[in-house]
């Protein structure tokens, strides 16, 4: 039976290289091989000189950015996540759903894809450039709905400009998002902002749109 496997196992890996070298080098000269992927003994390698690994350079991009924001230069640090973010286009493997190696991977780039994401919104935030913090929060929080830090910062933003309704709006989405995906409530600093924020509506009054700072 594991015989069978193994088997199974090498012929699967081989339909995978061969579509894969058909996919990476159409016109493949039986005579010279493939020019990106090549064989030594029983190792299979790729070009590094010929080849450019997306999620290296995601990984890379994303150290560098991070270097640039502790260091204060903004808005090196903002160009690099944006060139970043641009080489994520979704899930790793997401049509290997049950490959325990892919979900592991999968895990690693969606984090710290939302890490550069934060990132991002925060420096937009430091910049003063509000609408793009707010919409950099906003992609954050569609596709993790129940990131507090996430919403935190996002119901400042509206509060801010006096989109309190925005900001109240928004912690009724978070503490549904929590029960239904986490059996959880939302934590006590959430719960402080949002009664800060509805103290502020109340204040304003419901025609108010000042900015109002909540800490």
């Amino acid at each position: 039976m594991a015989g069978r496997a193994v088997q199974i196992r090498r012929k699967n890996f081989k339909i995978t290289l061969h579509r894969l070298r058909k996919v990476l080098e159409r016109d493949i000269q039986k005579v010279f091989g493939c020019c990106y992927i090549f064989q030594k003994s029983a190792r299979i390698s790729f070009d590094m000189e010929m080849v450019r690994i997306d999620a290296r350079r995601f990984t890379d991009l994303g150290k560098t950015a991070d270097q640039l924001a502790r260091n204060d230069r903004l808005e090196q640090a903002l160009e690099l996540y944006d060139k970043g973010l641009d080489i994520y286009k979704g899930d790793f493997f997401a049509e290997e759903p049950y490959l325990d190696w892919a979900e592991r991977q999968r895990i690693l780039y969606r984090s710290r894809y939302l890490e550069m994401l934060s990132a991002k919104a925060m420096i937009h935030e430091n910049l003063d450039q509000a609408d793009l913090a707010i919409e950099t929060w906003q992609t954050v929080l569609n596709l993790d709905p129940c990131l507090e830090t996430a919403c935190r910062n996002l119901m400042i933003l509206y509060a801010d400009s006096g989109r309190f309704k925005k900001a109240l709006n928004l912690f009724a989405s978070l503490t549904a998002a929590l029960e239904k995906e986490m059996d959880a409530k939302p934590d006590p600093r959430t719960v402080d902002l949002f009664n800060s924020i509805r103290a502020q509506k109340r204040i304003k009054g419901p025609g108010g749109n000042e900015s109002a700072r909540v800490l």
